[in-house]
Formats: C-alpha cells, sequence, structure tokens
C-alpha cells in the first residue's frame, strides 16, 4: 500500500501524463490518501465545478486521518527540519505517521516513492 503525496494527486488533477498513467495503471485500493492532503486539494480549488471533480477523484480512495500524537512528532520534526530543510507540515506528518507506523505504507510524491 501507498500513500499518495499531494504532489502525486495534483499532478494527475492536472492531466499530467506521467501521474495519470501510473495511477491508472494501478488499482485505486493500494493507495491512501492523508486527510490534510485531501483538504489542501479542496483549498486548491477555483470554483465548484473543480471542487466537485476533486470530490468525485478523491472518492477513488481511503482517506485516513492524522491521530494528536503524530501531529506533535511532526510539530518536532518541523523544529528540527524545517529551518535547514525548508520540510513542510504534510511531508512532517508522513515521514512519521501511516508509511511505516499504523499501515507499513510507503509514501508515493512527485511520481516517485521513498
Amino acid at each position: 500500500m501507498s500513500v499518495l503525496d499531494t504532489d502525486v494527486l495534483i499532478d494527475y488533477l492536472r492531466g499530467l501524463p506521467e501521474a495519470m498513467t501510473w495511477l491508472d495503471g494501478s488499482p485505486s485500493e493500494l493507495f491512501i490518501v492523508p486527510g490534510i492532503a485531501a483538504m489542501e486539494l479542496l483549498v486548491g480549488c477555483a470554483n465548484k465545478q473543480e471542487l466537485t471533480r476533486t470530490r468525485e477523484f478523491l472518492r477513488k480512495f481511503d482517506v485516513v486521518w492524522h491521530e494528536p500524537r503524530e501531529f506533535a512528532r511532526a510539530y518536532d520534526l518541523l523544529a528540527e527540519h524545517h529551518p535547514s530543510s525548508g520540510l513542510s507540515i504534510l511531508t512532517a506528518l508522513s515521514q512519521r505517521w501511516l508509511w511505516r507506523g499504523r499501515f507499513g505504507c510507503i509514501l508515493s510524491t512527485g511520481s516517485t516513492t521513498r
């Protein structure tokens, strides 16, 4: 199972061939989407039509939500690494959350896996 990062989801919604080929060629049940990534997609919608399209797209996947302790760990990672690396909130959550802990997943981001 892989966790889809916002980058991959945005690339797909924008119609980038690499992302579309990769996602369309894999069963959707192999992927999960962090709730925070799903919310980022909604915030990026410019109008109701985009919002409807995005919500329909997200229905293909299980959207899963972080727990308070996972946010606390992400906070610690940001405090330690953001100044030197530019670590984002979503990436900090990704590093310690589902991938290896809760679901034993890998993170799929920018058409690559980590």
